[in-house]
């Protein structure tokens, strides 16, 4: 392999790759999936849901919310 080849290979691995924005992440699909469990859980679809179901499915949708943005905050530095 040529010096030069390998130079170019060293400078493409040390490249950062694009940043992706909102709905082309797979974290904001992961949350909007997460959420919509959650919130279906918690709007009592299901019939003869026990209230800690419900609960459950309200914290998973805030949690949920609250680490997607956090995470991207994260990574954008801010």
């Amino acid at each position: 392999m040529d010096p030069k080849d390998m130079v170019d290979v060293a400078k493409a691995a040390l490249e950062k790759p694009p940043e992706r924005r909102g709905v082309a992440t797979s974290e904001f699909w992961l949350t909007v999936v997460a959420s919509g469990v959650g919130l279906f859980l918690a709007s009592g679809a299901l019939p003869d849901t026990h209230w800690a179901v419900k609960l459950a499915g309200v914290a998973a949708a805030v949690l949920t919310t609250l680490g997607y943005q956090v995470q991207r905050t994260r990574l954008k530095g801010g």
